[in-house]
């Protein structure tokens, strides 16, 4: 699939800040992004140019009940081997003070990697007008891609913003393990391929139609 993306209008752009919260951004949590940590001052930065020319900034929180009915197999092992965290209306679950959000900004809290599903997200996106979203935070590979996924199904034009998004190593599970930027790159050429265009922050401010 070649860059198709060639104008950003503001007033029908919206830009996506996957999962930006302590319990990413904390080193000591069990689900900690280095690289997320580090990008963070300049996704601000991108956010502030962004709220600047008019376009719409929303959050998402991936968390769970304190009762973790809402939680899949996987997240039950996981929490189970590396104890109880993203629980709802804890301290994991609030987005990471570099990068928070203004005030009338939405949180969307989900239970589920991709933010289209199970929530209001395509109800706000609509009623606000917006056809065109990038995806910023965590983790490339895992919510982001899920969510870019859901966003082309949906007919949304899809950006991913390169240098704002970021992921942790996988281990070797008989494969060969990856690296954290090897998985990025990874889920970055898989989603140019299916679902997005990937471009740079650079590249999408630059494309904003004043």
């Amino acid at each position: 699939m070649p860059k198709y993306m060639t104008k950003i209008t503001p007033a029908t752009s919206a830009v996506l800040v996957i999962d930006m919260t302590n319990g990413f951004m904390d080193p000591n949590a069990p689900n900690y992004v280095e690289g997320g940590r580090q990008m963070a001052p300049e996704l601000s930065k991108f956010l502030t140019q962004c709220r600047a020319a008019g376009i719409k900034i929303f959050y998402t929180s991936l968390e769970y009940r304190a009762d973790k009915a809402n939680m899949n197999h996987i997240v039950r092992l996981f929490q189970e081997k590396h104890g109880e965290h993203l629980i709802s209306g804890g301290h994991d679950t609030e987005v990471y003070d570099v990068c928070a959000p203004m005030e009338g900004e939405t949180i969307i809290r989900r239970d589920n990697y991709s933010a289209f599903n199970a929530t209001n997200l395509d109800h706000l996106l609509r009623y606000n007008g917006i056809d065109l979203i990038a995806i910023t935070g965590v983790c490339t590979d895992v919510a982001c891609f899920a969510t870019a996924r859901d966003g082309m199904y949906r007919n949304y034009d899809v950006a991913l913003i390169s240098d704002l998004t970021a992921t942790i190593a996988w281990p070797d599970i008989g494969l060969g393990a990856m690296s954290a930027e090897e998985c990025k790159i990874a889920a970055m050429n898989n989603m140019f391929q299916t679902n997005c265009d990937v471009m740079s922050s650079e590249r999408f401010l630059s494309m904003i139609d004043s």
